[in-house]
């Protein structure tokens, strides 16, 4: 089992919740679960509900898409990535593959606890919706500079 005040280092790894303060951090973790991902087990799957959205703490995880009857990685993920936040925010199934590379853990946020926080401690959900928002915006921008070198 791992202590509250472990898991707050961790946490201060995770962009998503640099803007939030200790006490709030020891707040969150009241809402969260750390998981161990083995290599090649998956998170979760392409096309499943969307009931929680994780944190990588550590290792390296691989996002695949399916296309033309094969699993094409789009994107790898590490320590500080946040990752199934699209389905848990807007409520469709999961619009990709998630698995472990390598052993690593991952801090869970369900969708039920992320409710309950948000009625709880709407200040600390506003910090973390911010953080997963600029996470977004800054996938949304390389995936454009990527775009731009492809036709160029």
């Amino acid at each position: 089992m791992l202590s509250n005040e472990k898991l707050i280092v961790l946490m201060k790894n995770i962009t998503v919740f640099s803007d939030l303060s200790n006490e709030q951090l020891r707040e969150l973790t009241h809402y969260l679960f750390l998981k161990a991902v083995e290599n090649d087990q998956y998170l979760f799957k392409e096309g499943d509900v969307g009931d929680f959205l994780c944190f990588v703490v550590s290792g390296k995880l691989s996002v695949l898409k399916e296309g033309e009857g094969k699993s094409i990685e789009v994107a790898t993920l590490t320590e500080g990535d946040v990752l199934g936040e699209i389905a848990v925010i807007d409520g469709e199934p999961r619009s990709a593959s998630v698995r472990a590379t390598s052993h690593s853990h991952v801090v869970v946020l369900r969708k039920d606890q992320f409710d309950l926080m948000h009625e709880s401690h709407p200040d600390i959900s506003y910090a973390v919706v911010k953080g997963i928002a600029r996470s977004l915006s800054q996938r949304l921008r390389s995936a454009t500079i990527n775009a731009l070198h492809l036709h160029s």
